[in-house]
């Protein structure tokens, strides 16, 4: 009887599979967010120094991330925007190649992304905006609009990062140590269930997403920046099961694990990164953010 209404209904057995497959990723995230929401609900201040790390005779995590202290919620626009300029120069790469969008839904994006960005950054700068870097904005939007090449795209948005974050007061750098041994210990705790435990994005959870979670081997990895991880766990991915983590995980533990995902990378890797496998300090990270 069910065959039969599919071959006489085939768009009602479609729509179906869509209304499934969007519950089943529903289901996915929640299993990996709730969790780590309840944590953070349950935090009302930060723990004790001692209360969180890593256990001395298994390096698990003892106890869940500390959450931020609730209070008014930031202005992140700034951030954002920065975040924004940076996913552009990594992400054009699979939306474009020889000229012709090679993937329509990203080529769009790109075109939105790009579009918001010169629009965010008049928004945000009032009548004081830097001529160079709105200009730069500008041009970036007409690389995209003329399909140019990913090098070139990737040049400009290397020049701007440092000049836009300069002028809206965006830090891209962290603040203290970094711990890639406790990132290792969060990301397998929030992350490997959707983008695997090799970083390959094949974790139990993606069956059902579209698109799949991204893979850190991914050749255009190599061009990621710690910044743009923390970026991507703190606003999130839209159009994609990316949910973002801002208040859930600490602003340590967003670097953290940034620093942990970036020795994932495919091409150039951590064999730059100037990291040991136990710590990278703040002067090693600022070659690589």
């Amino acid at each position: 009887m069910e065959r039969g209404g599919c071959r006489l209904h085939p768009e009602s057995c479609g729509e179906v599979a869509r209304i499934a497959r969007r519950l089943a990723i529903a289901l996915a995230l929640l299993a990996v967010v709730l969790p780590w929401l309840a944590a953070a609900g349950e935090a009302e201040t930060p723990p004790a120094p001692n209360s969180v790390g890593l256990s001395r005779d298994a390096g698990a995590v003892e106890s869940p991330p500390a959450a931020r202290v609730a209070g008014p919620p930031p202005d992140t626009r700034a951030e954002k925007l920065v975040f924004v300029l940076q996913y552009v120069g990594v992400d054009y790469g699979g939306a474009v190649r020889e000229g012709r969008p090679a993937d329509p839904a990203e080529y769009s994006e790109m075109l939105v992304l790009t579009r918001d960005l010169v629009a965010g950054y008049g928004a945000l700068g009032g009548g004081q905006v830097s001529p160079e870097i709105r200009d730069g904005l500008a041009r970036l939007r007409q690389l995209v609009e003329d399909r140019a090449a990913w090098e070139d795209v990737r040049a400009l948005v290397h020049d701007l990062t440092p000049r836009l974050a300069a002028d809206l007061g965006v830090s891209v750098k962290p603040v203290g140590p970094l711990d890639p041994v406790r990132g290792r210990d969060v990301y397998e705790s929030a992350c490997a269930a959707c983008h695997g435990v090799d970083g390959t994005g094949a974790g139990p959870a993606t069956a059902a997403m579209d698109p799949t979670p991204s893979s850190f081997s991914d050749p255009r990895m190599a061009y990621l920046s710690p910044h743009q991880l923390v970026g991507a766990m703190r606003f999130g991915i839209a159009g994609t099961a990316m949910p973002s983590f801002e208040g859930v995980l600490s602003p340590e533990d967003l670097w953290n694990v940034a620093s942990y995902v970036w020795g994932l990378r495919g091409g150039a890797g951590a064999s730059g990164s100037g990291c040991s496998r136990r710590r990278c300090s703040p002067r090693r990270a600022a070659a690589w953010t």
